[in-house]
């Protein structure tokens, strides 16, 4: 599993991912994988003009979406190629 996240996520909050995370032994086979990108609210990856919505702050950062995208790429081309 590998989270993705806005640190100034008002919405999902970086924090319960952190918390989730840390239940996780440090040598467990399948321990999520967080990052925590300072700055970048909900919807970072969505193309769209900065808004609120139901009271959460929205904005898209294009220099976090295409970090996130290649950390996506990365995770599963180590995680679900069928030639391992």
């Amino acid at each position: 599993m590998q989270i993705i996240i806005g640190e100034a996520d008002d919405w999902a909050k970086a924090s319960n991912c952190r918390t989730f995370v840390d239940k996780y032994a440090a040598d467990a086979p399948h321990r999520p994988s967080l990052v925590v990108y300072p700055g970048a609210r909900h919807s970072f990856d969505s193309n769209r003009p900065a808004q609120v919505y139901y009271g959460h702050q929205l904005a898209y950062d294009p220099k976090t979406t295409a970090d996130a995208v290649e950390r996506i790429r990365k995770f599963l081309d180590e995680h679900m190629r069928a030639d391992r």
